[in-house]
């Protein structure tokens, strides 16, 4: 449907008088008696005149500013509009995923008559009434690695009675976490509380970070150069970027560590970043390398593997 403010020719932000000036004239030109062999005619004119009548009404005009045409729709509610678009907003970033649900427990009462007193009481309502708690689900959300060690959100699907649900997953989270959701399982059978929603983590494997504890190990590769020079290399970390300096004469396994860059446990304690020095040899296939190896070769008197023993 046109823009009404298109239909009047008039700008979003025009005053009530030039709104009034610009219906005048159109509606003269516009007039079905004006151009009786026209048969777009009438309906031009009519679409003039609802413009008109909405825009010239300050409260339907400031709804269409806000939300066009569906603020005209029958049983259109402007504030639960403005908590969907809220939310939608709050939301807008966050990567939904779609999970399967299944039931976990099927529920207990929680105020079961102890003897006939008490039934005959809960009968004639002296006692609350009984219920059954609802069922608990389960679902299994695969997260990356990173966002285990910094914490994320997510926008579940395919929930029983819930369109969409955001979910916390806290930092510091583990592969077969199992993270309590209340009130999201299956609703109650009488007056018993809903069941639980429980997510189960995976964590997808990282190429270069793995985990032990609370510790993050990090397999670093650096240049034949890096390790013999030595040099200050940039690592990422849950916090940012921090700078690590590599000793001179490194060889791959050597192991440097930064303190209290690992995981941020729920207790609040910290983790160090365990660094594993992987030193790259050139790859390249040229002459020019082949004999730069050769050359290296000749200063290499020791046996690197003369300590190797069972």
């Amino acid at each position: 449907m046109a823009d009404l403010y298109d239909v009047l020719g008039v700008k979003k932000g025009a005053d009530a008088e030039g709104l009034k000036k610009a219906y005048r004239k159109l509606a003269r030109e516009a007039h079905p008696d004006k151009a009786p062999a026209d048969s777009n005619a009438e309906a031009r004119f009519k679409a003039i005149n609802r413009a008109y009548e909405i825009l010239s009404d300050p409260k339907r005009r400031g709804l269409y500013d806000e939300f066009g045409e569906a603020s005209f729709r029958t049983g259109f509610d402007p504030q639960k509009a403005r908590a969907r678009a809220n939310e939608a907003r709050a939301n807008a970033g966050i990567r939904a995923e779609t999970v399967s649900v299944r039931g976990i427990d099927s529920g207990v009462p929680t105020a079961a008559p102890s003897n006939g007193f008490d039934m005959l009481n809960s009968l004639i309502g002296r006692r609350r009434k009984n219920g059954v708690r609802g069922a608990d689900f389960e679902a299994e959300l695969a997260i990356e690695f990173a966002e285990a060690v910094r914490g994320t959100q997510r926008l579940l699907h395919g929930l029983p009675g819930a369109l969409s649900l955001k979910v916390i997953i806290p930092r510091g989270v583990q592969d077969g976490s199992r993270i309590r959701v209340p009130n999201e399982g299956a609703a109650s059978v009488g007056d018993g509380p809903n069941g639980d929603l429980f997510l189960k983590i995976k964590v997808r494997p990282h190429p270069h970070f793995h985990r032990e504890g609370n510790d993050l190990h990090l397999r670093l590769p650096v240049t034949l150069r890096e390790a013999y020079f030595g040099a200050k290399v940039l690592l990422p970390t849950a916090e940012g970027n921090v700078r690590l300096k590599i000793p001179p004469s490194s060889q791959t396994g050597d192991v440097l560590r930064v303190r209290h860059k690992g995981i941020v446990a729920e207790s609040g304690a910290t983790g160090d970043l365990l660094v594993h020095v992987m030193v790259q040899a050139p790859t390249a296939s040229t002459a020019a390398v082949a004999k730069l190896v050769e050359q290296l070769a000749e200063h290499q008197k020791d046996d690197p593997r003369a300590s190797v023993t069972l």
